[in-house]
């Protein structure tokens, strides 16, 4: 049934293609070479926002992608794109890979007259601390995959992951990294964005696809997700699911696998969303005798950190102008064991104390 979503996906790809400036060619079919945890390489339906750039912003868009999985800033663009179109194409490749969570949502870029040739990505945070944030990610998020993985369908982990998010964060608008899937996986506070970028990631992992959405709410600038389950697409809104002073262990499904027709009146996509798939599944729509009952979060095996400490020190340490000293037997290049990033984490504590 994943077939029937990309075949949707696919019609607004060809309306993207016919109304851009370069129609006439064709549409790289190129997408970032990911894998879901079972082995299986994700199609274009888990790169939409790509698929809503004309050829040349595609290019600028894989030239992104491939300069912060290398760490390497600069960019020179074969094939120029507009200068109003640089933040587009940006918030294309962060929010269609949402594990590049060091992609700030800002960079610079080179001109001539109404075109950038060239681009200067930012990475937050600096590279002495990006290995211990890859490692704190990939310990959360791997072992938290692997457990919904097992599950009998994709229903179930959709809802696994729905609730472990609202389980596990706390909105904070004042959060270390509140705007990338990092804040929400490790430091567990995060804004709309956080959200919805952290619950793209899963679902990539586990090849559901979803995408995230754009748009206002209430009035507010406003960021939830569409999900695909059964061939059906629901919207998926986790901030809203987790108001603020909710308990750990209450668990709300107001916005989980809803239609556009039951947010008509709260939430409106942007222009840039508005070609997205219709949400008009109702097979899926939250039922409590359909479901299983909430999980126990706090009995799984999944690495959790002291997540209020770690947003402390590591806001003051952002400015340390280097590595702090750790153990001699810990080298910062070779952080495959958590014992580097439990060593990390210990020295910017007691920097915290002593500031």
């Amino acid at each position: 049934m994943k077939s029937v979503c990309a075949i949707l996906l696919s019609v607004f790809l060809l309306f993207n293609a016919a109304a851009s400036a370069v129609a006439a060619e064709p549409l790289p079919s190129h997408v970032p070479e990911k894998y879901d945890v079972y082995g299986n390489p994700l199609n274009e339906s888990f790169f939409i926002w790509r698929g809503g750039l004309n050829a040349a912003e595609q290019a600028a868009y894989d030239l992104i992608y491939r300069h912060a999985v290398m760490l390497e800033p600069d960019i020179s663009l074969a094939e120029p794109i507009g200068a109003d179109r640089v933040q587009n194409v940006l918030d294309a490749v962060r929010f269609d890979n949402p594990e590049l969570f060091w992609l700030s949502d800002t960079l610079r870029y080179y001109y001539i007259g109404e075109e950038a040739t060239g681009l200067i990505l930012n990475f937050t945070p600096d590279y002495t601390l990006l290995p211990a944030y890859k490692a704190a990610f990939e310990e959360r998020t791997n072992a938290l995959t692997e457990y919904a993985a097992h599950l009998p369908s994709d229903a179930e982990r959709v809802k696994f992951i729905h609730d472990y998010l609202t389980y596990s964060i706390e909105y904070d608008v004042s959060a270390v990294e509140d705007q990338s899937a990092f804040g929400a996986a490790v430091i567990g506070r995060a804004v709309c964005i956080g959200y919805a970028l952290s619950f793209n990631y899963y679902m990539q992992r586990l090849g559901i696809p979803s995408i995230l959405v754009k748009g206002m709410a209430k009035g507010d600038a406003h960021v939830w997700n569409l999900v695909c389950i059964g061939g059906e697409y629901y919207n998926m809104d986790i901030t809203w699911d987790d108001p603020e002073g909710n308990p750990a262990n209450s668990y709300y499904y107001n916005y989980y696998n809803v239609t556009d027709k039951q947010l008509e009146g709260s939430h409106f996509r942007s222009i840039e969303c508005k070609g997205f798939p219709e949400a008009s599944g109702d097979v899926f729509a939250y039922n409590a005798a359909h479901y299983p009952s909430a999980y126990d979060f706090a009995s799984l095996s999944v690495p959790m950190d002291d997540s209020i400490a770690f947003e402390s020190y590591a806001a003051a340490f952002l400015t340390a102008p280097s590595y702090p000293d750790l153990p001699s037997d810990i080298s910062p290049e070779e952080p495959l064991a958590r014992s580097w990033f439990e060593a990390l984490l210990e020295r910017f504590n007691d920097v915290r104390q002593t500031r």
